[in-house]
């Protein structure tokens, strides 16, 4: 089974939940990029980050292990079992990959994990159906050409990084 969309939907959904559960104030990132591509296979890492409570080392050794967890304050503060880290485990190492921690308490976790997804032609996949769309701006919109210029005041540098760029 390798890259199994609904596989990697269930991880992501777990780690995107686990981070916004750990993460009070700040943000959650999520980075996706190949990292080695073959004749026949695709490697992938995905990347979720956040400015959470952070992990000790020694409670990262521990985690993908059934029911662990940093502490028993933290089933009663955050709920869990810790059971969804192994079920993701599971998932990952099924569909050709790994999954790993790397945390500091008080800075944060980044959760990663790797899919092998297998190479397909063309012909494998269904082609998009063919539309056009026509859109006319609306009065008073600005053009590319315009000369504007925009101060962003935003507090998240996440944020504003965003903002910038669109």
């Amino acid at each position: 089974m390798l890259g199994d969309n609904v596989r990697i939907r269930q991880i992501l959904v777990n780690l995107v939940n686990n981070a916004m559960k750990f993460t009070k104030h700040g943000e959650i990132s999520i980075r996706i990029f190949q990292v080695r591509r073959t004749e026949k296979n695709i490697l992938v890492r995905f990347e979720i980050r956040d400015t959470g409570i952070g992990i000790s080392a020694e409670i990262q050794k521990e985690l993908f292990k059934p029911f662990t967890q940093a502490d028993g304050s933290t089933t009663r503060k955050f709920g869990g079992t810790g059971l969804g880290l192994v079920i993701c485990k599971q998932l990952a190492e099924m569909m050709g990959g790994e999954i790993g921690v790397e945390s500091t308490p008080e800075q944060g976790s980044m959760f990663w994990f790797t899919i092998c997804f297998e190479k397909t032609t063309s012909q494998d996949i269904a082609q998009p159906v063919q539309t056009e769309h026509k859109f006319t701006p609306a009065a008073g919109v600005l053009t590319a050409t315009s000369s504007l210029h925009i101060l962003i005041v935003e507090d998240n540098p996440g944020n504003a990084r965003l903002l910038a760029l669109m």
